[in-house]
């Protein structure tokens, strides 16, 4: 785990929140509340409200999982990491992340709560596959609606190579759509030339 640590991040006390989500109903109960990322009203207070409540929602998430398999075993049997891939695309898809891809501060904090979310499932390889597969690696999710200058590129481009290179190449190939690489490829470029400016 030396990879990733240029990416710093803090979770609480993890067995008083995995208590208290069980307490309320466990993942079942934590996993809705994603869907509150899609945005009704299209106005900017309401949108940075929602950038900023990804961050928390993921870091609470991943602080319930941390090294629980049991809690990881009902992520995958209620398909969580599908849904929060799904709610955080189709808020973009309603500028619901357009705030966030201006924010340093909340682009920054976004990045680190995935890295966190992935590697609080340590225990359990499948649930961490998927994590990396659908949100880590995930090129079109968080840089599928980029402009040259996104905030969000500069935070998450670093993060994708890192966790990239410290792959297999066989494991890579599993974890990346291809396609998705190629298309992307020329913004890819052009963002990392404006990031290392």
């Amino acid at each position: 785990m030396e990879v990733f640590q240029n990416f710093p991040f803090r979770l609480g006390p993890k067995t008083r929140v995995q208590d208290s989500v069980l307490s309320i109903g466990g993942i079942q109960v934590l996993l809705p509340l994603f869907q509150t990322l899609v945005p009704v009203n299209l106005n900017e207070h309401h949108r940075r409200g929602l950038a900023g409540s990804l961050p928390c929602l993921l870091c609470l998430l991943s602080s319930f999982l941390w090294n629980r398999d049991d809690h990881s075993i009902t992520m995958l049997k209620f398909k969580g990491v599908s849904i929060l891939e799904r709610c955080i695309a189709n808020s973009d898809q309603n500028l619901g992340l357009s705030v966030l891809k201006r924010s340093i501060k909340l682009s920054t904090d976004t990045v680190n709560s995935v890295l966190a979310l992935y590697t609080s499932t340590s225990c359990n390889s499948t649930l961490q596959f998927d994590i990396q597969s659908r949100l880590l690696l995930n090129v079109s999710l968080w840089l599928g609606n980029s402009q040259n200058g996104d905030v969000l590129s500069s935070a998450y481009l670093p993060l994708f190579s890192s966790v990239a290179r410290s792959l297999s190449n066989e494991l890579l190939l599993q974890a990346i759509n291809l396609y998705e690489i190629i298309i992307f490829a020329p913004n890819l470029i052009l963002m990392s030339v404006s990031v290392a400016s």
